[in-house]
């Protein structure tokens, strides 16, 4: 790594060099192009006021001016000493220069020049200096005291490039102080501080910007990282230390990626200038259960891209963003100490949920300007809300298992684009007259939360996404739906004896059942958009769906589950958009499964155990199996329906198919497709 860094002085070197040899060359021939002073062997006139050449000398070190347009410019590199420098300047014949430049000792400073000739004929220059910034391009890796202080030499303020420090052991020669680097002001791309740069300290008093700051495997021995004049990191930030109990990062203002922060030793950790971050901003712990911060302070962020994401900080009990307007979203883990938090001013939240998990002690969310949101979850130790300027919630807004007496808290919420979710709320009753200002709800979610009056009547609800009843809350009497619903009604409650009556729905999005109803079901949808799934039908003699024309979706049914019909029939079902589920096991289930009008499955047909407890149980009480008019399918396959003799059920499909699509296994009769090709549908 040593030869990597003598190879970039070296070809700096030679850089320079031939660029003031260039630039030496261009004065030489600007020169010879004003050197038309006026000689005249006879009659002299004087006229000419040319300064034809300046350039500033200190010791060996010389810089030529450029002569343009009657302005002098001279360019230094960013750290040349022009203490005691002397001009050395050539002008026409007989020009008298004012002031004269031997008496000027501040060459730092702008000024002007007369040239006046010998007949005082006058002309101005205006005198300025500029100086480059040290701009290198290229990677240096430093690993040695040898390399960072030859780093020192070469006076270089930017680097268009990485730099690396103490990535790599060197026992020869370790890292003993950062002095070389203390000119250094801008690192274009990546900037990494490694495990073996092992200083107690660790300084770079001038460093203002960075693409990447990488400090993601400091040193147990670094103990401080001072940073006190960067402004802005235009990639990730990354500062990891088990041991760093002191972080100076004042000047920072601005992080366009992620921010990543684990300083398990930090009782407090404070970024002041701190204004927006582009990606997500994380603050957690390194080492198990070790982190000991107790305080954040971020007295002027305002944005954060993405989230704010604090985890593991079990002694944290403050978080103060009082600035804080729009974030990506809010996520707390296993904070265990922390009450209360406290957004004072934030107005949006624009991709991810204000949520949190094991923080037990945390009771109060106070969002008294926020006006839009994500997503919001409230969980069972919240017993304060304040969401009192909020009108929309993007996605889905939860509230589960904590104490609510009614939703005043979201006085002003007008809109819920996603799923309203409300999962054993206590105290809490539902009825569409209770929601105030809220009109326009995606979806709607109820678990064990009583139902005012026992009936859901959702023909003016607007709801166009799922509507999910479970526990006590679907042990309604009824639910009243528009005649098109878009979204998919969930009703799951694998103990209810019963299933609501249930009106409308002609068409439905997707429909989905897992109860245990003792009495007759009849559903009157006729078509279901997507997908419908019968996972537990009961002990209901009958289980009727007599106007069901169209599934565009998957078909399961867990037939096992009617455990008193003796036949599971869709009269008027025509067409399946997928694949076709019929799931068996049990001695006693439905008889026949008939689909009489059924013509096409656009995926595949199933009829046997999907589960290894069916395996070990297989169904003995099918007999009859009718798909009498269907001619189009991908596959067919029927196994362990042990009394199963006869598929003349199958009649119509025969030509539509072939022995490759055709598969029947561990039935009381087994045909191959060329049985049925020769018309043995039964058991010989």
């Amino acid at each position: 790594m040593e030869n990597t860094l003598r190879k970039a002085i070296i070809n700096q070197t030679v850089q320079n060099i031939m660029k003031n040899k260039i630039n030496l060359l261009c004065v030489a021939f600007f020169s010879l192009l004003l050197a038309g002073c006026e000689k005249e062997n006879n009659d002299f006139v004087g006229s000419d006021n040319y300064i034809t050449s300046f350039k500033l000398v200190n010791g060996e070190q010389e810089w030529p001016a450029i002569i343009a347009d009657n302005n002098i410019t001279v360019t230094v590199p960013a750290g040349a000493d022009l203490s005691g420098a002397a001009v050395v300047l050539e002008t026409c014949e007989h020009v008298a220069v004012s002031p004269d430049p031997a008496s000027i000792t501040d060459w730092e400073a702008s000024r002007d020049f007369t040239a006046v000739s010998y007949n005082q004929t006058q002309r101005t220059y205006h005198y300025s200096l500029v100086r480059t910034e040290a701009d290198t391009k290229g990677d240096f890796v430093l690993n040695t005291q040898a390399s960072v202080d030859a780093f020192a030499t070469m006076g270089i303020e930017t680097i268009d490039g990485n730099l690396s420090v103490g990535t790599e052991t060197s026992e020869d020669d370790p890292i003993t102080n950062l002095d070389g680097l203390q000119n250094l002001k801008n690192v274009r791309y990546i900037l990494t501080i490694g495990e073996y740069c092992t200083l107690p300290e660790i300084k770079l008093e001038n460093l203002q910007r960075t693409g990447a700051l990488r400090l993601s495997s400091l040193a147990d021995e670094v103990q401080s990282l001072s940073l006190p004049a960067l402004e802005a990191v235009s990639m990730n930030a990354e500062i990891c230390s088990g041991e760093l109990t002191s972080l100076d990062l004042a000047g920072l203002s601005r992080v366009d990626g992620d921010f990543i922060l684990k300083a398990d030793k930090m009782e407090e950790i404070s970024l002041s200038a701190l204004v927006s971050i582009g990606g997500e901003l994380q603050i957690q712990q390194l080492n198990n259960n070790q982190a000991q911060v107790q305080k954040i302070s971020l007295g002027a962020l305002q944005t954060i891209g993405k989230r704010l994401y604090l985890y593991s900080l079990r002694q944290l009990v403050e978080l103060d963003v009082p600035a804080l307007k729009i974030v990506g979203g809010i996520y707390l883990e296993d904070c265990r100490e922390f009450t209360e938090l406290s957004c004072p001013a934030l107005e949006e939240t624009t991709s991810y949920s204000i949520d949190f998990k094991r923080c037990s002690q945390l009771t109060s969310y106070k969002f008294p300007t926020l006006k839009k949101a994500w997503s919001i979850i409230c969980n069972s130790s919240l017993t304060s809300l304040d969401f009192s300027s909020l009108t929309t919630v993007t996605s889905d807004l939860t509230l589960t298992s904590m104490t609510l007496s009614d939703l005043g808290v979201f006085g002003k919420l007008e809109t819920v684009g996603g799923i309203l979710s409300l999962d054993g709320v206590k105290e809490l009753t539902f009825s569409f007259d209770k929601l105030g200002t809220l009109k326009n709800i995606g979806g709607l979610g109820l678990n064990n939360i009583p139902v005012d009056g026992g009936e859901l009547d959702f023909t003016q609800s607007g709801i166009t996404g799922d509507i999910t009843l479970s526990g006590s809350s679907m042990l309604i009497d009824k639910i009243i739906g528009p005649d098109r619903f878009e979204g998919t009604l969930n009703l799951n409650n694998s103990s209810a004896t019963k299933l609501p009556v249930i009106e409308g729905f002609r068409v439905m999005g997707g429909l989905t059942i897992n109860a245990n109803p003792s009495d007759a079901v009849s559903l009157p949808v006729e078509e279901i958009l997507g997908d419908l799934t019968l996972t537990k039908m009961g002990g209901c003699p009958s289980f009727e769906m007599p106007n069901l024309k169209r599934v565009g979706g998957e078909f399961e049914a867990v037939i096992t589950t009617l455990t008193k019909a003796t036949s599971f029939t869709l009269p008027a079902l025509e067409t399946i958009g997928g694949n076709m589920t019929f799931a068996t096991g049990r001695p006693g289930t439905p008889q026949s499964i008939g689909m009489p009008a059924l013509t096409a499955i656009g995926g595949n047909l199933f009829v046997g155990p999907t589960s290894t407890i069916a395996l070990l149980k297989p169904n003995t009480a099918i007999t009859s199996l009718d798909f009498g008019k269907l001619t189009s399918v991908n596959s067919v396959t029927v196994d362990n329906l042990k009394s199963l003799k006869d598929f003349s059920g199958f009649t119509a499909l025969v030509p539509y198919i072939d022995t490759t699509r055709w598969n029947v296994t561990e039935c009381a009769y087994n045909p191959k497709y060329s049985d049925l090709k020769n018309g043995d549908f039964t058991e010989p």
